[in-house]
Parts: C-alpha cells; sequence; structure tokens
C-alpha cells in the first residue's frame, strides 16, 4: 500500500496510470487493468454479493471502490497469461523478450528480506517470502523464492531455483466470502514442484534460514 502512494508522489500521476503505463503495456499484458471497461465484465468472474449486488470486474477491495481507484494493494484485475509474463521477466532477472525491463539489481532488492530483524514474517518490496500466508510456495519448493497472494483466492510463487511459476486463478469469495482455499494452494504448490522432474530440490542449500539476504 505504502509503495504504491510513494509512487503516485514521485510519478505525479495516478498509481493505476502509472502501472499501466510502465508495467502493463511494457510487458504486452493486454489483460490486465484497474477497473476494466464494462464491455470486458463478461470475461470477469463474479465476487460476492454487497448491498444486494453480484459484484463483477468491480474490485471487492472496500477502499478501491470507494476511492474508485486502484491500489497498491488490491483492485488489479488479470488472467494467468499475463501474471506468467511478469513471472517470466522476474525469472530473467528483469529481462523481457530480450529487452531489458528492470535493473537486475532492482529484482534482486524487491525480491530479497525486507523486513525488519524482529519481524518473523519475511517480505520483500511487494512479496511475500516466508510468512504465514506463503502456503502457496508447498511444500518441496525451497526459501528463496517469493509469491503473492489476494484476498479473493488467487495467488502467485515464483522459484528462481528451478526457474518455474505456479500461477493459481481462483474466486474463494463467491458468493458470500465465506470459502477457504489455503489447503489447495499448498496442495497445487507441492504438486507444481512434484511436476519438475528434472529438477532436484534437495540439491538447493537452504540460505535463508541462516541469513538474511538484504
Amino acid at each position: 500500500i505504502l509503495l504504491g502512494e510513494i509512487i503516485q508522489i514521485v510519478a505525479q500521476m495516478p498509481f493505476e496510470d502509472f502501472v499501466t503505463e510502465n508495467v502493463f503495456l511494457p510487458l504486452g499484458m493486454q489483460d490486465t487493468s484497474f477497473f476494466p471497461a464494462e464491455r470486458l465484465r463478461y470475461r470477469i468472474a463474479p465476487t460476492k454479493w454487497v448491498d444486494g449486488e453480484m459484484l463483477q470486474g468491480i474490485p471487492n477491495n472496500p477502499i478501491c471502490r470507494k476511492t474508485k481507484r486502484g491500489h497498491g494493494h488490491a483492485g488489479m484485475f488479470t488472467t494467468a497469461e499475463d501474471l506468467a509474463k511478469f513471472a517470466r521477466m522476474a525469472l530473467q532477472k528483469g529481462e523481457a523478450d530480450g529487452s531489458r525491463f528492470l535493473k537486475a539489481e532492482s529484482v534482486a532488492l524487491m525480491t530479497s528480506i525486507q523486513s525488519p530483524a524482529s519481524v518473523d514474517s519475511w517480505r520483500g518490496l511487494g512479496w511475500d517470502i516466508d510468512s504465514s500466508y506463503s502456503g502457496q510456495r508447498g511444500n518441496l519448493f525451497p526459501l528463496g523464492g517469493y509469491g503473492h497472494t489476494g484476498f479473493a483466492g488467487p495467488s502467485i510463487w515464483i522459484d528462481p531455483y528451478s526457474q518455474s511459476f505456479v500461477i493459481f486463478m481462483c474466486n474463494r469469495i463467491h458468493p458470500d466470502g465465506s470459502g477457504d482455499v489455503r489447503a489447495l494452494r499448498r496442495e497445487l504448490g507441492t504438486l507444481a514442484a512434484q511436476s519438475i522432474e528434472a529438477f532436484d530440490f534437495d540439491s538447493v542449500p537452504d540460505a535463508l534460514s541462516r541469513t538474511r539476504n538484504g
């Protein structure tokens, strides 16, 4: 949330406009936006009932709805295909389709531990590294990857060791906000790692259990 506000101040433009111009369009994420046009809402899964209305293509997050804006923590609509484009760029240390999108140092900074030493949850800049919310890592991906979960249910986990990523697009809050996908997220993360037969996860040194990066 704070990073999104900082971006607006530095860029002197709304957060969602900055992200669209500098992230979505350059990476070819054509199906990613905040507050998608009404003509596109038929492609979006409905979320839940709010004040007698079934939300569809409207953020579930109340801050986004009240401000009618996207924020650093919520309000984005996307597809697995578009998220895969971002994940490949991150795994390639900032390169996308042969072009430099981010400096390798920037990718390393945002995906390394930035939490204070007194905080048990390990987070990067906008990324979850090891916390009670990083169950999508499953039981096999080693510490050192990074990911994110959405309140509505979707998640992503990126593993730099095996050069792989897991994207889970779901809608746990339909229709009344009471769903729970935590166990399924963990199982999918484990199954995804098991499917990478050519990679030996036991050979990865668990450096993060001994020291912090960053």
